[in-house]
């Protein structure tokens, strides 16, 4: 993006943020949001968030941290300690704190259920110095939400993020991008900026956004982009538990098989990826769930050829290959002996090993 350095400038060296959200925010919208707020954070700095109808986004916000949030129970001692242990059964685990001063008094420890999200906050019209514009896509919007005080405009640096090809560009710095939807623009953004801006929150919550608009799969950035989320450590989970949901073993297979993906091919066509034994293993799935990984990158991410390859019992390596030209699905059934049936198949690969056996396959891709 053509104003990413002086992006990254203006955020580095500012210390009030306000992030301003385009009016009625969808899931899109607001997963975006949370991304940038959580970039954010990963490089020190806080922010609060404006809606430009006056609502308060930071109520609808927390309340999607609030489910993705997981309690946790903290045992606090005040003293000195001689040895901590723990014993740990199925269904029970005991915490032995052992401390140097006898004997204990009642008041020096403390138990409680804590959680790990820390509330965002709305913003107040007090001055700041950068002013972060999600899919708000002309300048006339912003001095109307902030008429109350419209000299702190012409006091910051505005930023101007956006997918609408329609936007302005009415900003100090834009980065508008013509993608179906504001979390693509968002993540290619974040990218950008570089590793310190990186996190597991800011992954989730881009994927939250890009999970709740399937016309994203339209755009050949899904893929990649999914994938390098999923390796900062994303999951599904928030925009799972939004809608009262928990992943499911396919579904955090479905996550492993998009880490662990690339495009491939001499001619880049071919979405090409394999599973351990220890991935299904993290998984809690089974070979059978990948009945249900087929059909999403069929349906969901609109992959027009893909290939899979998976280890059973670390000795024998199973292949899936579905594609919309029969001519690479033909090839491999030359190949491989397996079930073919025109556009898809499953196969037995010679090689012992996953690698040999991608290795093997990689050759014959188009």
């Amino acid at each position: 993006m053509q104003d990413s350095e002086k992006i990254k400038s203006a955020l580095l060296g500012a210390k009030r943020i306000v992030i301003a959200i385009k009016s009625n925010p969808d899931n899109d919208a607001l997963g975006a949001a949370l991304a940038v707020f959580f970039a954010l954070q990963k490089i020190g700095k806080t922010a609060s968030i404006h809606s430009l109808t006056g609502q308060n986004p930071a109520e609808e916000l927390n309340n999607i941290l609030r489910k993705d949030s997981q309690e946790q129970i903290l045992f606090s001692f005040q003293g000195s300690v001689s040895e901590v242990s723990y014993e740990k059964s199925k269904n029970e685990i005991n915490l032995f704190v052992t401390p140097k001063a006898q004997p204990v008094k009642d008041d020096s420890f403390v138990c409680r259920t804590v959680s790990d999200v820390q509330p965002i906050q709305a913003h107040s019209l007090n001055p700041f110095d950068a002013l972060i514009c999600l899919g708000i896509n002309n300048y006339a919007e912003i001095e109307s939400a902030f008429s109350e005080d419209p000299e702190t405009l012409f006091q910051c640096d505005i930023i101007n993020i956006d997918n609408d090809p329609n936007n302005n560009h009415y900003a100090d710095m834009n980065a508008v991008e013509n993608y179906p939807c504001l979390s693509q623009t968002t993540a290619c953004l974040i990218y950008e900026l570089g590793e310190s801006f990186w996190g597991k929150k800011t992954a989730d919550a881009l994927l939250f956004g890009l999970f709740s608009s399937p016309q994203n799969a339209k755009t050949d950035k899904n893929i990649p982009t999914i994938r390098w989320l999923t390796q900062l450590g994303g999951n599904i989970g928030m925009f799972l538990r939004s809608a009262g949901k928990s992943p499911s073993p396919e579904t955090r297979l479905l996550e492993k098989v998009i880490r662990n993906g690339e495009i491939k091919g001499k001619t880049k066509g071919v979405f090409f990826s394999s599973l351990t034994a220890a991935d299904f293993s993290e998984a809690g799935a089974t070979s059978k769930e990948l009945g249900f990984v087929s059909e999403k990158l069929k349906s969901f991410f609109r992959l027009n050829s893909f290939l899979l390859f998976w280890e059973i019992g670390g000795k024998k390596v199973r292949g899936l290959i579905y594609s919309d030209n029969p001519e690479i699905v033909k090839k491999f059934n030359r190949s491989y002996p397996g079930d073919f049936k025109n556009n898809k198949g499953i196969f037995a690969s010679p090689e012992t090993s996953l690698k040999n056996a991608l290795r093997a396959a990689e050759s014959l891709l188009p």
